[in-house]
């Protein structure tokens, strides 16, 4: 009985497929005979012509049926792809297909983003319990306590991440040692840079947002909630942004069969852009929500940084909260320790609520690691001045302004040493991160940080051994340059998140909804490539 109905069906299966390919080849004997073949048609006949069209005729009976099919299987997925990306009414990837791109259809995976404000919940409880602590001990006199209640707060916020566990997003999951970091860096500025007599002015509300967000600290506006409400509105055009470049976002899968270096680093660059976006409009809005919520006016967390003209001016715009509390602790420690623990004055400040008054000052104020190494615009013209008087100087003169041009020189060495260790600092922070959110660390972090340590030293000797050579380059050239440097070293930073689909969770959110396509972006003629 059961061998009866499994012979009729196979029967059945190989009637249909023998008319399925008899349709074809008078499909095809019709194009043949037309006096004038469309385009699409002479190549669909070219292709039969081609190696598996002559396979096809030279193969034996059941051999033809299995190549029939093959060819019948990619004409129907082909069909089937353009009448899905009609359906989708996705207007991304329909405009897309309009314009000759090449789509590829997939299912994204599912993102548990219930998860996220479960995790922000407890996240939110567990630093609440931490900051009371530590409030209640900020101005302890004793070195030692400070030392031990330092070592408990940044301890606590770096194994945090480890002690709750992977969460399945992968937002979250970066995101937690991420914000980790920066409330690290806050608690030694604040308990090992800052004076306790300081510290014991201090409102909770100011240690808080000191610690675990980014507060604006000079030029504060009257009413802080409205600038935080709108920058919350540039938030909402960064998660726009980041929607419309997720279309062209390759899935771990695609981006393992890209070929070509050209479209490898352009995918790169698009996901740098996607970080960015996340960093912008993610965790900048998490920090604008809370000085919403607290009424504490917060910094931008990037100040355009693909208009940067050197590579120096590019890490002086991108991540502020990172590069600002990694500065003061890195460049700031050993003078810490010069004043007795504290690297500001030890008078209190009468600022603002949200302000450090002149304590704050005397460890921000530095536009980045190497700022100290640079002459200032009064030296240089006094130079010229000097210049033009050459013959009358003392030999006196002449003796100091060698002295203090051999200082400088020690100087720029000291701080090129310390503005790599930030850069490794970074790096390794980052190595650490991944290590907690992709499942293990590659070192590629570590190099890309290194990598643009040293472009910065060596820009920055440039510039002050070379001022002249320096500022005849255009600033258009010197952003093209810029730009060019920072993304085509982009796979090095992008790598470890897409090959753990970090991008894949955004995908879910998309504002036509779940993006469901991937746009083949530099396999378009327009980039030398075959749509």
């Amino acid at each position: 009985m059961i061998d009866g109905q499994a012979s009729r069906l196979r029967r059945r299966r190989f009637t249909s497929r023998r008319r399925l390919e008899e349709r074809q080849w008078q499909s095809i004997d019709r194009l043949r005979s037309s006096a004038n073949p469309s385009r699409a048609a002479t190549s669909e006949i070219q292709n039969l012509d081609s190696t598996p069209g002559q396979m096809l005729r030279q193969a034996s009976e059941p051999d033809k049926m299995a190549y029939s099919l093959d060819y019948y299987t990619s004409v129907i997925k082909s069909s089937v792809n353009n009448l899905t990306v009609q359906r989708t009414h996705d207007p991304m990837l329909v405009g897309a297909k309009k314009l000759g791109f090449k789509i590829t259809l997939y299912t994204p995976r599912p993102a548990p983003w219930g998860n996220f404000f479960t995790a922000a919940l407890h996240q939110q409880i567990f630093l609440s319990i931490l900051v009371a602590f530590m409030y209640s001990q900020r101005a302890t006199p004793n070195a030692l306590s400070r030392q031990f209640v330092c070592a408990v707060g940044v301890g606590s916020v770096l194994l945090w991440p480890l002690f709750y566990g992977k969460t399945g997003l992968g937002v979250i999951d970066f995101g937690m040692p991420a914000y980790g970091f920066l409330g690290s860096l806050h608690i030694v500025e604040v308990f090992l840079l800052r004076n306790p007599k300081e510290l014991e002015s201090w409102s909770f509300r100011k240690f808080y947002t000191t610690i675990f967000t980014f507060p604006r600290e000079e030029n504060l506006s009257p009413n802080p909630r409205w600038e935080n409400l709108k920058a919350l509105g540039g938030c909402g055009l960064k998660f726009l942004m980041v929607n419309i470049l997720l279309y062209a976002a390759p899935p771990p899968e695609i981006m393992a069969q890209v070929d070509s270096k050209f479209a490898f680093i352009g995918y790169n660059s698009i996901l740098g852009l996607c970080v960015l976006g996340t960093l912008g409009f993610l965790i900048e809005g998490i920090l604008r929500l809370q000085g919403l919520i607290w009424g504490v006016e917060q910094h931008e967390m990037f100040h355009n940084p693909l208009g940067a003209t050197n590579i120096r001016d590019f890490w002086g715009r991108w991540n502020l909260a990172i590069k600002v509390a990694l500065h003061r602790v890195i460049f700031h420690f050993k003078q810490a320790q010069k004043q007795g623990g504290t690297a500001i004055s030890k008078k209190p400040a009468n600022g603002a609520a949200n302000g450090s008054g002149k304590n704050g000052k005397a460890i921000r104020h530095h536009r980045d690691m190497l700022s100290e190494t640079e002459a200032s615009a009064d030296e240089a013209g006094m130079d010229k001045m000097q210049a033009a008087k050459r013959q009358a100087v003392e030999k006196k003169r002449s003796e100091q302004k060698e002295a203090k041009a051999a200082k400088k020189r020690s100087s720029f060495a000291k701080k090129a040493f310390m503005a790599i260790i930030t850069f490794l600092a970074s790096g390794l922070f980052h190595e650490y991160m991944n290590a907690l959110a992709f499942g293990g660390a590659t070192g590629e972090n570590v190099t890309f940080f290194l990598v643009h340590g040293v472009a910065t030293v060596v820009y920055t000797y440039f510039s002050r051994t070379f001022p002249s050579a320096n500022n005849m380059i255009p600033s258009p050239v010197a952003i093209i340059v810029t730009n060019a440097l920072v993304w085509s070293s982009a796979p090095l930073f992008c790598m470890p998140f897409i090959r753990a689909g970090f991008f894949e969770d955004l995908k879910a959110i998309g504002i036509f909804g779940p993006v469901r396509g991937f746009i083949h972006l530099y396999e378009h003629p327009i980039f030398g490539g075959k749509a």
